[in-house]
């Protein structure tokens, strides 16, 4: 479990700068939000990715905040 979270830790690092935001958020939140739903203990992770994400991203916000809420409610 310690190397898992070690791993996982280093998520939000890749998502820093990353310059293909726009194309693949939509499959990134789905992955993302699908494992929290698995695997609670790496929501510290996987919200931190996706705040780095979404704060540097060059697209608009908003549009990839609901990709992100589509892809929590659906089933």
């Amino acid at each position: 479990m310690a190397c898992a979270l070690e791993l996982w830790g280093l998520l939000p690092g890749f998502c820093r700068h990353a310059t293909d935001t726009d194309q693949s958020f939509t499959r990134l939140s789905y992955v993302l939000i699908n494992f929290l739903k698995k695997d609670h203990s790496m929501h510290q992770n996987v919200s931190k990715a996706l705040q780095v994400t979404l704060s540097q991203t060059s697209g608009d916000p908003r549009k990839l905040c609901s990709y992100m809420l589509l892809s929590c409610f659906s089933f």
